[in-house]
């Protein structure tokens, strides 16, 4: 099966959305309550009546919402020139790592910020090299800033930006207030809409207040969860131990580009310290440079069958865990 993903071609990315249906079978055969919280207090006043009636409509969206950041992700490992074969790899360790708990293939609040972060990431990439990148910068602050009004805790990766900058150009206090801009010029004018209508108060205090806690680690997870978790930190723990292989016989943009991945996982840590998380959907915010790295890692496996194997044990364990009700 993987020999239809190495290659992204029209027909190999439209693959990806019956890929991602079949793999994320789990919402329409066991029925679970449907997560809530008052924290994510803007994607309540749009979306949550719908969202929380749990519908077969939301599990649609919701798997043509996975399928739409895969295709995101296989467009940026193209753009970039990060993979010559295996180009569709990341994409489908994207798919299988959202469904490894039924949480994450949920439609909520974090999935649809999800699709605002890998613009961003995408957005930032493109200032290698470039004489002038206000825009590229003003575009990834305001795409942060438009998924933090949805799930609060990824203002964390603003530190992509900071990161982004000293490893891709050099750091210069300028270009970080063009990225500042484009973050609190969304936040302005949300803030100032919010003001209108006298919602200013009750956003703040159910969106950031609620939020944040003064002590690390505040995770309330059930037994599912920590296995979910203890996966993810699995595939990191691999991804660091392989580093050499992301920086081997590779161009120096393409180097930095896998730098910066690293990067993102750091930020979803440090999210994880500093935020009240009951959540494990939370997972969704590292599993795009994850994808990319594990995807890359995939590569390195040259006997096909042994490939396969890889990808028919990693498919197993995804279609296992979303039956299970620990």
């Amino acid at each position: 099966m993987l020999e239809f993903f190495k290659r992204n071609t029209f027909f190999s990315l439209l693959l990806l959305i019956p890929y991602g249906a079949v793999l994320h079978i789990g919402p329409f055969l066991v029925q679970q309550d449907h997560y809530h919280t008052e924290q994510t207090w803007v994607f309540n006043q749009i979306f949550g009546h719908w969202a929380q009636a749990g519908g077969m409509d939301t599990h649609v969206l919701s798997i043509l919402l996975i399928c739409f950041q895969s295709g995101l992700i296989a467009f940026l490992v193209s753009k970039f020139k990060l993979l010559p074969e295996g180009q569709l790899f990341p994409s489908i360790i994207f798919i299988l790592l959202i469904g490894i708990h039924p949480r994450s293939l949920e439609f909520q609040p974090i999935l649809l910020s999800n699709v605002f972060l890998i613009l961003a990431i995408f957005q930032l990439l493109q200032i290698y090299q470039k004489k002038k990148a206000a825009i590229y910068l003003f575009n990834f602050g305001a795409f942060v800033a438009v998924a933090t009004l949805f799930y609060t805790p990824n203002i964390f990766f603003l530190i992509n930006g900071l990161i982004g900058l000293i490893i891709l150009r050099g750091f210069k206090p300028r270009e970080l207030f063009q990225l500042l801009g484009g973050f609190g010029n969304v936040f302005l004018l949300s803030f100032l809409i919010l003001y209108i209508f006298h919602w200013d108060n009750l956003f703040f205090e159910k969106q950031f207040t609620a939020v944040f806690s003064p002590f690390i680690f505040s995770m309330k997870f059930q037994n599912y969860g920590w296995v979910a978790l203890g996966i993810i930190l699995l595939l990191i723990i691999l991804s660091i131990s392989q580093y050499s292989f992301f920086q081997l016989k590779r161009n120096i943009a393409v180097q930095k580009i896998f730098d910066l991945m690293f990067w993102w996982l750091l930020a979803g840590f440090i999210s994880i310290c500093f935020v009240r998380i009951d959540n494990p959907a939370h997972m969704i915010t590292i599993m795009p440079p994850l994808a990319i790295l594990c995807g890359t890692l995939l590569t390195k496996v040259k006997n096909p069958l042994i490939a396969e194997t890889i990808h028919l044990f990693l498919v197993m364990i995804c279609l296992f865990l979303q039956f299970q009700s620990w």
